[in-house]
């Protein structure tokens, strides 16, 4: 696989060699007022290469010769797209004056579409255009949540005790799942990461890419194309696309931000708040409270400051030759958040006499739980170039992530049975503190191949690791310290290695293009090519203390009133994985893109892609999408597609054992793979086949002065969809497990029984207000509208085997609310965004819709609650101090609003008031100042 790697990259050095003929193309770039436009961006759509505009606003680029298609672009101003001739060895003067657009609707957009003149309002499927400055106005720091602000149909859930999941965001496009959107950095495929959803999320049973891992400072634009793509980019497109174009210009630009959660939380609940009906503060479970604190009938308000979250970056852009280079570095410091009730439950044996253990009085119990965001250190490096070869262009981009976190397990309490009560004696809440590496690299060259064709020939690798160290637990069948004398020298620890995940891809792409005079209205734009992709995922087993069991020397629980009754084996909250894994595949695709305007503004598009997996088979994915403009202002698009994903190699291979709550009960559960035909085939799983889907959409686009509308309709059919089955559990299944050597009493595996409807509409409406010489005010209002339903509920069954073990469905009411209810049904988003010469304000308000959630409650029953739509407001006020430093002061979530609260019966006691299932999460207000500094 190395040799692969190695020898596809210096093919493309090697290549790179060749000698051309070029020329130069200088300019300057102004305003409609003469005023010069600094760091405005000249690309060449040709040969894919570019430069930004000086503090001068001149520019200098060096292009083969021939004729070049130069687009000039910048926020605020309406893109230029100029055709010239370059000639060998000479310069040609290229001065142009941009207008402005108020509405932002002018940008090209290289999604959806191979033609290299496309603009975002004239596409012939829906795409959104997020610019640098609209990322960075955002207030948050994470790139998924920036998206999740600014495109309606982008959904981030904030999960809280999910494992590895509090330190992945789970995030969805159009109500599906985080793996049926694909990611390009650079229109190049990114790889994902190596952990899978397991726990009670959205998005359970899927991986998905770390966008968080691509620092928002090192963006120049997101692309988001809201349509499936699969003909067109391969497996995962099914929902749609997202782009990252990474920062590339000869600037020095700095950021410092710094904020905090400075919120009103308020603990406990009213007499009659938050009861189901036929549920009175009675009926809630007994949790042998102390009633020292009454959290039914009582509530408190509590100031919170705590979150607080530094990021610093510096970037730098450099001339090499006839070419630039971006480096840019990023450090983020996370504080974490706690939004525990109060634990009101005994925590220590009783006394002989029944009466409470002294210790109980001065016991923290308003410390003892963290619920909210994780702590998390983090620093990012990423670099972005190209350098002109003669004829060619070489270009290349990498990214360096290391991030490490820490957040809370489920609290053991002094009485637990999984507490070593010669280690804790005051119970003990173990902490998960995985370090995640992330690395990707890319090297291409593209160029001319004769005088009409276009080529690009490039190299992408990809890998994510997920160390999983866990500190402050301990593998209770080992008993104390030192207490007793395992095999191999297993000793007792506090702190351990629970294993490492590791995904690795290598994509190779040759893609080849050129424009054909077919005798329509536009000539047709031919493109196709290959991609070859190698995939890699393991696992890497912990140390042995980490999932050893044992109870056969130790004789089980130490002491207490279930001394001698089996202990749990393996590391408190996750045992460590125990099966090395190694699995690789290969894929090869081929597609063909045709596009052209057949008459005079019909654009019609057609893309065909042939994909052979090595591990599952092959199949053929098309696409049709066309565009008529009824005049210069209103135009009708819509699209006919098929896609398909692939089960990721996690799917197929992870497997591992973990601590869940049902109901009020900790449960040890196994994940187990089909891959080795073992416990998960004993128990019905079948081995995993293709999701398969057919998108349908259509809709209208209208573009008039200074107001832009565009309406888009859609529905996605995914057949064979790959979901988690529902939490097996019994006493039989836990004897069965027991006879594998398994020491869990729960057990779910991977399905492929689901078929899902996603229907909805997209709305997006742009208005721009000038308001004097040097100001302008933009008004933006979208909106997502979306359903999810499940077509085959009542013709799934549940496997035979299974029914010998447990009396759980394979596709119960929790899991197929958390499918069709989790995501908001609706999500409306409007902004004001107002500059001047000196100042700029934002404001935001996004509506979230209500979901719905269902799930174990703390009397062991499946139940239902709807929590209702919310809407947060975001306010950014701006100042440019001096030339190229500017101070922003900002709030998101200025009116310090939080979701409805759990019902009472769902509260865990009171410690877990909220969900963090619903979008808005739980933590209230966060207040923020920002530096910048662009020279």
């Amino acid at each position: 696989m190395h040799k692969y790697i190695f020898t596809t990259m210096i093919c493309l050095l090697i290549s790179s060699l060749a000698i051309g003929q070029r020329g130069n193309v200088k300019g300057k770039i102004t305003d409609n007022n003469g005023e010069s436009v600094i760091g405005a961006s000249i690309y060449s759509s040709t040969t894919q290469t570019g430069t930004i505009s000086d503090l001068d606003g001149n520019y200098s680029l060096s292009l083969p010769m021939g004729n070049q298609s130069i687009s000039i672009s910048f926020v605020g101003f309406a893109t230029k797209v100029i055709n010239i001739s370059i000639k060998s060895g000479q310069t040609t003067t290229l001065d142009v004056a941009l207008e402005e657009d108020a509405i932002g609707l002018s940008e090209i957009v290289v999604l959806g579409t191979r033609a290299n003149d496309r603009l975002v309002i004239n596409s012939s499927v829906p795409v959104d255009v997020i610019s640098g400055r609209e990322l960075q106005m955002a207030g948050v720091t994470q790139t998924i949540q920036i998206l999740q602000m600014l495109v309606p149909s982008y959904n981030v859930s904030k999960p809280s005790i999910t494992d590895g999941s509090d330190h992945f965001r789970p995030a969805t496009l159009r109500g599906l799942g985080p793996d049926q959107v694909l990611v390009l950095v650079n229109g190049k495929r990114r790889h994902t990461n190596s952990l899978v959803h397991v726990n009670g999320t959205v998005g359970r049973g899927s991986t998905g890419v770390d966008l968080n891992a691509i620092p928002a400072t090192a963006i120049e634009r997101v692309e988001v194309l809201r349509d499936g793509a699969s003909a067109q980019y391969g497996s995962d497109a099914i929902a749609g696309v997202i782009n990252i174009v990474l920062k590339k210009d000869k600037t020095l630009d700095a950021s410092v931000t710094f904020g905090s959660n400075l919120s009103n939380f308020e603990r406990g609940y009213d007499a009659n708040e938050s009861l189901a009906v036929g549920i009175t503060n009675q009926n809630i479970k007994d949790w042998s409270t102390l009633n020292s604190y009454d959290w039914l009938t009582k509530k408190e308000n509590i100031m919170k400051t705590d979150g607080q979250k530094l990021t610093a970056h510096v970037g730098k852009g450099f001339s090499i030759g006839d070419g630039t280079m971006y480096i840019s570095a990023q450090y983020r410091n996370q504080g974490r958040t706690n939004r525990a009730g109060i634990d009101n439950r005994f925590n220590y044996f009783k006394n002989a006499d029944g009466t409470p253990n002294i210790k109980e009085a001065t016991f923290d119990r308003e410390n003892n739980w963290r619920y909210g965001d994780s702590d998390f250190r983090e620093f990012s490096l990423f670099a972005n170039g190209d350098k002109a070869m003669g004829q060619n262009t070489l270009y290349f981009f990498a990214g360096y992530n290391n991030r490490y976190g820490e957040s809370g397990c489920f609290f053991r309490r002094a009485n637990d049975n999984r507490t070593v009560r010669s280690l804790y004696p005051d119970g003990f809440l173990p902490r998960i503190a995985p370090t995640i590496t992330d690395l990707s690299a890319s090297v291409g060259l593209r160029g001319k191949l004769g005088e009409n064709w276009n080529y690009d020939l490039s190299q992408v690798v990809g890998k994510n690791n997920f160390e999983l160290n866990m500190k402050n637990t301990a593998n209770t069948s080992l008993g104390g310290l030192n207490q007793f004398t395992f095999p191999g020298g297993i000793k007792q620890k506090t702190e351990m290695y629970d294993g490492t995940l590791g995904f690795l891809q290598a994509v190779t792409n040759f893609d080849v293009s050129r424009k054909l005079d077919a005798g329509f209205a536009q000539p047709l734009n031919l493109a196709f090519g290959a991609e070859f992709r190698f995939e890699n995922y393991t696992i890497k087993p912990g140390e042995e203390a980490s999932y050893y069991d044992g109870n056969a020397i130790s004789k089980g629980i130490q002491d207490g009133p279930n001394k001698g009754n089996g202990a749990s084996a393996g590391c408190q909250c996750f045992p460590g994985w125990k099966t090395a894994i190694d699995a690789t595949r290969t894929n090869l695709g081929i597609y063909m893109d045709l596009e052209t305007d057949i008459v005079t503004n019909w654009t019609t598009a057609f893309a065909a892609r042939f994909e052979n997996y090595s591990d599952f088979g092959s199949t053929v994915t098309g696409k049709l999408a066309t565009r008529y403009g009824i005049t210069k202002a209103l135009g009708i698009r819509a699209a006919i597609s098929t896609g398909f994903r692939a089960p990721s190699l996690a799917q197929g291979n992870y497997t591992a054992i973990q601590t869940v709550a049902i109901g009020s009960t900790l449960v040890e559960s196994g994940i187990f793979p089909y891959r080795d035909q073992g416990v998960a085939s004993a128990l019905g799983a079948e081995k995993l086949t293709a999701e398969k889907s057919v998108n349908l959409s259509g809709g209208l686009t209208f573009n008039f002065r200074k107001f832009a509308l565009t309406v888009d309709a859609y529905q996605i059919q995914v057949n064979n969809r790959i979901i988690l089955s529902e939490q097996f559990s019994g006493n039989a299944l836990e004897a069965y497990l027991a006879t594998q050597g398994v020491p869990a009493g729960a057990a779910i595996y991977f399905t492929n029984k689901l078929n899902t409807k996603t229907s909805g509409i997209d709305i997006t409406g742009r208005y721009g207000i000038n308001t004097g010489k040097n100001g302008n005010l933009k008004l933006i209002l979208s909106a997502n509208f979306n359903k999810n339903e499940i077509t085959n509920k009542d013709e799934i069954s549940t496997p035979e085997k299974i029914k010998i073990y447990s009396d759980t469905p394979l596709l119960g009411e929790v899991e197929i609310t958390r499918i069709e209810k989790a995501n908001p049904n609706n999500v409306i988003n409007f902004i004001m965004d107002y500059n001047q010469k000196k100042w700029n304000v934002m404001l935001r308000n996004v509506r979230f819709g209500n979901i719905t959630w269902s799930e174990y409650n703390d009397n062991g029953d499946i139940v239902k609650q709807i929590f209702s739509a919310k809407i947060q407001t975001d306010l950014e006020i701006g100042y440019k101090i001096t030339k190229g430093l500017h101070f922003a002061l900002g709030s998101n979530n200025l009116l310090d609003i939080y979701p409805d609260k759990y019902r009472k019966d769902l509260a865990f006691g009171g410690i877990f008031q909220y969900d963090g299932t619903y979008p808005l999460g739980f933590n209230g207000r966060y207040i923020y100042g920002r530096f910048t500094y662009k020279m």
